[in-house]
């Protein structure tokens, strides 16, 4: 089942808001002085463009498969890294925010790696 075009852009609009959030992450730890958290997520953040750029490419020949599921996914992703961010400006218990955003990160690269029929 072929995905519509304005399911489509739900879902990359989706992935671009937690590339922003790692965008926004990484920040946050180079400002806190997180070099080594930096890099990790900085690494993350790469590889979600990457499969973005993927997507961009796919979309423009077509998708298929169900999207409702992946944008709710990808929404709860986006939530659970926005917590994890409010947590790493916290100072508390900073690493584990970190790896949970790492998570979260993941969550949203294999999203995208499902889009585009790949496997994490």
């Amino acid at each position: 089942m072929a995905i519509s075009q304005h399911k489509a852009e739900a879902l990359i609009d989706a992935l671009n808001t937690a590339k922003q959030k790692g965008m926004k992450l990484e920040l946050r730890l180079t400002l806190a002085g997180e070099a080594a958290a930096t890099r990790k997520v900085r690494a993350k953040h790469r590889t979600l463009s990457r499969e973005i750029d993927g997507l961009l490419a796919k979309a423009m020949q077509g998708w298929q498969g169900s999207g409702a599921a992946l944008e709710r996914d990808l929404k709860a992703s986006n939530r659970k890294l926005q917590r994890s961010i409010h947590a790493v400006r916290k100072k508390a218990d900073r690493a584990e925010a970190v790896v949970k955003a790492l998570g979260h990160l993941d969550d949203a690269i294999e999203v995208a790696a499902k889009l585009l029929g790949t496997v994490v």
